[in-house]
């Protein structure tokens, strides 16, 4: 990824950094450009690690449902979306729950597996599903979780649908979904669970701080 630079003293900074005393619009102008040149998993990096975690189901919820309204219902799918729009059902943090959740993931990744030869659109509605199960079980505080940059997907799967469809109002109603300012709250990256080993690695930096 380029180096982010300060709108005021045209300085490289790290994309972790503190953004305190910095508008929205400036982590949100620097995310789009990269969105719109192709590099759209570091796009979703610098949103996603600007949203609390227990505000990340229901962003990843929001640009599925977009996605999902194109096409004739899938209950696989319409199942994440539930699962991330309802987290007082995953309270319970025990071996059956776990389980249970782990299984919208599972159910999910079969359609996909049987669509990879089959509509563009579909395939990357699929993906898109995937890795919106993947962000909430994690931010719900399931052992054993996905890959921390699953919440960075998020952002090129939207961009497979978007490129699908081909429609700039689309394109222009699934970035504002993106990059909804109501989510991007942190200036620092926060753990998007308790056992991710990345989020640990991060740890060992003494100018990030994370939310437990």
């Amino acid at each position: 990824m380029p180096p982010c630079y300060s709108l005021e003293y045209n300085e490289p900074v790290t994309w972790w950094q503190s953004m305190e005393h910095v508008d929205k619009s400036r982590i949100i102008a620097p995310a789009w450009a990269l969105w719109d040149a192709g590099m759209e998993t570091e796009a979703g990096k610098v949103l996603y690690e600007r949203i609390a975690r227990k505000s990340r189901p229901v962003w990843a919820a929001n640009i599925l449902l977009l996605a999902y309204e194109l096409i004739s219902p899938v209950p696989e799918i319409g199942a994440v979306i539930t699962f991330a729009r309802f987290p007082q059902e995953w309270e319970r943090i025990d071996g059956p729950t776990t389980k249970k959740a782990h299984f919208v993931f599972d159910n999910v990744r079969r359609v996909t597996l049987l669509s990879e030869r089959g509509d563009q659109l579909f395939q990357h509605l699929c993906l898109l599903a995937e890795n919106v199960a993947k962000v909430t079980y994690n931010a719900y505080g399931f052992a054993a979780p996905f890959d921390h940059d699953a919440g960075w997907w998020i952002a090129a799967c939207a961009k497979g649908v978007v490129t699908a469809v081909a429609d700039p109002d689309f394109t222009t109603q699934m970035w504002q979904t993106i990059a909804n300012e109501e989510h991007i709250t942190l200036e620092s990256p926060t753990r998007c669970n308790p056992y991710c080993p990345t989020c640990h690695h991060w740890t060992l930096f003494s100018d990030i701080v994370l939310d437990h």
